[in-house]
């Protein structure tokens, strides 16, 4: 039969050790074992703590193989568990050596599970280890308030739900290691070079497996882990020193960087849920799913900070002009960490899930499927094409959103005599198809397009509609997006139109999302080049797209923004006898819109003229005004309606963006409700879409800082002027909505 030797070290660890030791003693066990405590230099009275409970066990466990070994000294922990070692090798009875941390409790059959495995070298799973061996919990621990119980019952639901079960890993920790006896002969002893501990076991598993063993994790086996029972008793910046010189030792050694292992937490989640997913579900283990989810959750949310930190710091350095500062980095790592982290949880919520609920989920979604295609039966009967739009359907909550109320414009006018099928990829958080009919003309499909059959359901719809229409390349971005989705650019039969809104990957790269802005440019590319008509905001846009893309063959229609209340013909009237004019702003506080800019000016003319700034986060505008000093401006947080009456008794209106692609394409609605309201913009750079192509009369924001004076007989020759432009923005529009409204009719 086989016996393990397990070897356990103290220092200084008191009733971590206590706690260990009477967890061995008391766990069940089919397996021999005996058990060689060595002494690495604690203090006196420590030391001899260990040695009188030692002898106190071997006195109620009189037939047990308890030894206690002083060495006098801090040997490290490669060289204390040498010492150990060596001693046991000297027992030819002993198969198994297990290095077993002072913090641990064991718990029944510990031993047995983990040797019937008949591994080279394994480790359980456990608490606290830093890689793939840390699982989550359901119970609360500590020294003072030890419950073994707890740990005994959640070990055991452990080993029932995940019996048998062993992950190949290429790491694992050594606080509770066994090794076949042949491996030690093999491989030799821990390397000392490794003092006082750290990168130890780094080291071991490396030469384990150069020298063609396995490594397992028995992931059916928990033990608990207190962490740091000995090296906690070491100041913070001892260790921080240990850590980093033990580091450089393993990758001089190996001539290789040491790669941290934080990661393999995700790692630890993903294989206790590939086990489940496989197996019979109990209410224990849905809650373990549950937690690990959770934990993943949590995980994002301590990198949040510890990005925020390294932001704030980051803020501190000078830069380079030349070279990444700490504070791109970072942005760039964490754009990355919560996509990959949001696609993992939600995939793992979307595979649970279909799983407890497959069956009822698929007559949902056959039910739901069916009454869409009855839906576009019935309108086609009354001779109403049917349409797939890719966009979120507007409502009362979303509907003051820019983005929102373009797809309203189209749907009330293009799409008005067309049945249309509302399809939203909600990507790996949609768990199962939901639907929503709002009337005879309108459906509404929330899908995931990463679930195959999912998937093939919306291909097959866009199929039998014949046409889509896409509001924004975001509709399909590959970080929520699957590629797959694509293929429907690739549909015989199907005719698709994309309406644009933006450049969108210039906007990434302006907001520093360099990702962000490659993705964007990759499905960009797609669409361009595969759709059958693209519709554009300014004529300037059109010529962007030709330009960056010559093999595009899409016919260019163009559509200004404009919504009901910018048609109307009236005019606004306005008092032209003030001794101040006054300036509005209203919209974001986004990098393009140059707010600090704007609040420079503020500043250096608020005797001249009266401010009132309309931005949806107040917070954020008084954030970014910081020291300047302290004026009288009014900013508040205003509904379209109400908006539209501060307008009426503006007479200069901010729109600081700067010279960009995103400003050379863009019809920002900001500026076509100024002209409306007879409100005269305040440029930064006059390259802003169509506008002063077609006429548009401006102020440049060095005028107002260099104190120059706009007559009144010159605001409303430029109110006139711009009136004018109103209306050719109106022509263009009418025409593009009919233009639309004819291809899509197939007049």
């Amino acid at each position: 039969m086989n016996k393990v030797g397990i070897a356990i070290i103290n220092f200084n660890s008191g009733e971590f050790l206590k706690a260990t030791l009477a967890s061995v003693m008391a766990a069940k066990t089919r397996i021999p074992f005996a058990v060689a405590v060595i002494d690495n230099g604690s203090e006196e009275a420590q030391c001899r703590y260990a040695r009188e409970y030692l002898d106190e066990l071997a006195a109620s466990y009189p037939d047990a193989e308890l030894e206690f070994v002083d060495a006098g000294k801090n040997l490290g922990f490669s060289g204390g568990n040498n010492v150990l070692i060596k001693k046991f090798m000297e027992d030819s009875n002993i198969t198994h050596i297990c290095l077993l941390n002072s913090d641990v409790i064991v718990t029944d059959y510990w031993l047995d599970y983990m040797l019937e495995k008949d591994c080279d070298v394994i480790g359980p799973v456990t608490n606290a280890a830093g890689n793939e061996q840390t699982i989550q919990i359901d119970y609360t621990m500590d020294i003072q308030k030890l419950d073994v119980n707890a740990v005994q019952t959640f070990a055991q639901k452990r080993h029932t739900s995940y019996q048998g079960y062993t992950v190949e890993t290429d790491l694992v920790t050594f606080f509770a290691t066994i090794f076949k006896r042949e491996v030690i002969e093999k491989i030799g002893l821990l390397d000392e070079q490794f003092y006082p501990g750290s990168y130890e076991d780094d080291d071991y598993c490396v030469r384990t497996i150069n020298a063609g063993y396995h490594i397992m994790i028995a992931r059916d086996v928990f033990l608990h882990h207190f962490g740091s029972g000995s090296f906690a008793k070491l100041n913070m910046d001892n260790r921080k020193n240990i850590g980093n010189i033990n580091r450089e030792r393993f990758e001089k050694k190996w001539n290789c960087k040491w790669k941290d292992r934080t990661w393999k937490l995700l790692e630890s989640c993903k294989q206790d849920m590939d086990f489940l997913l496989n197996g019979q579900k109990t209410v224990w283990e849905k809650r373990q799913l549950d937690t690990s989810l959770k934990e993943l959750e949590n995980l994002m949310a301590d990198w949040g900070e510890a990005i925020n930190f390294f932001t704030a710091q980051a803020d501190r350095m000078a830069a380079s002009e030349t070279n990444y500062s700490a504070k791109q980095l970072v942005k760039l790592l964490w754009e990355k960490v919560k996509r990959k982290f949001a696609q993992i949880i939600g995939r793992l919520k979307s595979r649970w899930n279909a799983f407890i609920h497959k069956k009822e989920n698929e007559r949902k979604k056959k039910d739901g499927m069916d009454r869409i295609y009855n839906l576009i039966e019935g309108a086609g009967r009354k001779g109403h094409k049917a349409i797939c739009v890719f966009a979120p359907m507007y409502n009362k909550e979303n509907e003051k959103d820019g983005y929102v109320q373009r797809i309203k414009a189209i749907d009330t006018t293009v799409l008005a005599d067309m049945c249309r099928i509302y399809l939203y990829d909600e990507g790996t958080v949609c768990e199962n198809m939901r639907f929503d009919y709002i009337d005879e003309l309108h459906g509404y499909i929330v899908f995931n397009s990463h679930n195959k059959e999912q998937l093939q359901e919306i291909l097959k719809l866009v199929k039998a509609c014949g046409a889509t229409y896409t509001h924004s390349l975001l509709r399909f971005m590959e970080d929520r997006t699957s590629r797959e989705l694509w293929q429907i650019f690739d549909e015989e039969g199907v005719t698709n139109y994309w309406d644009v809104h933006g450049t969108v990957p210039e906007e990434y790269a302006m907001s520093g999302s360099e990702l962000g802005s490659e993705l964007a440019n990759t499905i960009e590319k797609v669409m361009a080049e595969k759709v059958d008509v693209i519709v554009v905001v300014t004529q300037a846009m059109g010529r962007y797209l030709q330009k960056k893309y010559p093999a595009m063959k899409a016919k260019i229609v163009v559509v200004p923004i404009l919504n009901k209340e910018l048609l109307k013909p009236e005019r606004c009237t306005k008092d032209f006898g003030k001794q101040k004019l006054d300036i509005v702003y209203a919209g974001g506080t986004q990098p393009w819109q140059n707010i600090e800019l704007m609040q420079n000016v503020i500043e250096a003319t608020a005797d001249t003229y009266q401010y009132r700034m309309f931005v949806p986060d107040t917070e954020e505008f008084w954030r970014l005004w910081g020291s300047r000093k302290a004026v009288s401006l009014r900013v508040e947080s205003k509904s379209p309606e109400d908006l539209y009456k501060e307008y009426e008794t503006c007479d200069l209106g901010f729109v600081l963006r700067d010279s960009s692609p995103v400003n050379y394409v863009a019809c920002p609605t900001k500026i076509i409700e100024y002209l409306k309201f007879g409100i005269i913009p305040v440029l930064k750079s006059d390259e802003i879409g169509d506008f002063v192509a077609l006429g548009m009369q401006y102020v440049a924001y060095k005028q107002l800082l260099e104190g120059e004076q706009i007559p009144e007989q010159k605001r409303m020759q430029m109110m006139e002027a711009n009136y004018k432009v109103l209306e050719k923005l109106k022509d263009m529009y009418v025409d593009g909505i009919q233009t639309l409204k004819n291809q899509v009719e197939g007049k």
